[in-house]
């Protein structure tokens, strides 16, 4: 009767309540973590990942604390269109033009443009003042990167407590984030319905 109702909704309050409490952070962990584990992994076959590494910085010749020479980059996209690649996605974020190789900076922006289905990355940056009013920064790829690009994403990540990254910044407005950047670009069906980027 009554009382099973209102038992039932008191134990739905504290259930919320402790879930978004700092007490609940474990179980929220918990309820990311518990399906991973059950599900079998997953190894998409249209994708391929092209990962800079040291091998990489020996044999291209670049050095660890300068940009890597984005002719390079402007390379691979040329190979990528004429492989017949969907879509390409870069989560390094070009943030700033290279003033040691401007030249390198031109042709990855005619690669960009040439190939017509990039995706890039850039940062949104949130900062909480004493007062807890939020406020963002944007830190969005070069301007003619960006112009010749399809799209641009937030590649920020939050990074839990225990050092997991559980989720993905995930907004309803521009910027979304570089995953369903990415979709978007490929054109994945998914991205139709705006309120799916919630």
């Amino acid at each position: 009767g009554i009382m099973a109702v209102a038992y039932n909704r008191l134990l739905a309050a504290l259930g919320l309540g402790l879930f978004y409490s700092t007490l609940g952070l474990p179980l929220q962990r918990f309820s990311y973590d518990f399906p991973i584990c059950l599900r079998a992994p997953t190894v998409p076959q249209d994708a391929v990942i092209v990962a800079i590494d040291e091998a990489s910085y020996t044999a291209l010749n670049q050095l660890h604390k300068k940009t890597w020479d984005r002719g390079l980059h402007a390379k691979l996209l040329t190979r990528l269109k004429a492989a017949g690649s969907k879509a390409v996605v870069f989560d390094i974020v070009f943030s700033d033009p290279d003033p040691d190789a401007p030249e390198g900076d031109k042709q990855l922006e005619a690669a960009i443009r040439a190939h017509g289905k990039v995706a890039l990355a850039g940062e949104v940056i949130l900062n909480r003042d004493l007062h807890g009013v939020e406020t963002e920064r944007l830190f969005p790829p070069v301007e003619a990167f960006m112009n010749a690009a399809a799209a641009w994403g937030d590649v920020t990540l939050p990074i839990d407590p225990d050092d997991v990254i559980r989720r993905h910044l995930s907004t309803a407005t521009e910027p979304h984030s570089l995953g369903w950047t990415a979709a978007k670009v490929a054109g994945a069906t998914i991205t139709e319905s705006p309120e799916r980027a919630k």
